[in-house]
């Protein structure tokens, strides 16, 4: 005899329980506090000399991802990312970090900074697109020095760009912003927390 499992709740999730009879299955609200991928914030910015994200880093989570994508530039500008924090004021010295960018024709630039004004994330960005994915550590629970690692694509290049970078001036981070060395930027983000 064949039988259907009637809908859960709104926000539950069907999860195994060889408890239950005679599913072996049930709906259930998930479990909090363990982990969790959670968009807190969303945008888009248009020609813009730097963008704010305020809000998004709270001790609700440990570890945020950011989504970036920069659809325009003026080129040559490199893409600085600076923590906000009680205001929000922006960090805008003791940056020190790294990365790379390699071309599809393996062509590679290196770039990296002490007592920067913001940690780098694209250099010599272009009018063309180009995306990121930035995690964030280190902020929103304790005054720490915050932290941010990621990965990306530059269309320019056709290539990869990867990224390191820590501010070395201990806040409660609560956000961060986008700037570029030159011009303006246009394009849009998402921000996650990643986990609690």
């Amino acid at each position: 005899t064949y039988d259907n499992l009637p809908i859960g709740s709104t926000g539950q999730i069907l999860t195994a329980d060889t408890t239950v009879s005679p599913y072996k299955v049930k709906w259930a609200t998930p479990a909090g506090g363990a982990a969790g991928l959670t968009k807190i914030a969303t945008g888009e910015f248009s020609t813009e000399s730097s963008v704010a994200i305020d809000s998004v880093f709270s001790s609700t989570y440990t570890r945020y991802m950011a989504l970036i994508r920069v659809t325009g530039s003026s080129s040559g500008a490199d893409l600085q990312v600076q923590f906000r924090y009680a205001g929000p004021t922006s960090q805008t010295v003791n940056y020190y970090g790294s990365g790379f960018s390699q071309g599809r024709d393996n062509s590679q630039a290196n770039f990296g900074y002490v007592d920067g004004s913001g940690a780098v994330i694209f250099d010599n960005l272009q009018t063309v697109s180009s995306s990121a994915t930035i995690f964030f550590d280190k902020v929103g629970n304790t005054s720490q020095n915050g932290i941010l690692y990621g990965n990306g694509y530059q269309e320019y290049l056709q290539g990869l760009v990867c990224f390191a970078g820590y501010t070395d001036a201990q806040r409660i981070y609560t956000g961060f912003r986008l700037l570029p060395t030159t011009g303006t930027i246009s394009g849009s983000y998402v921000v996650y927390g990643l986990e609690k």
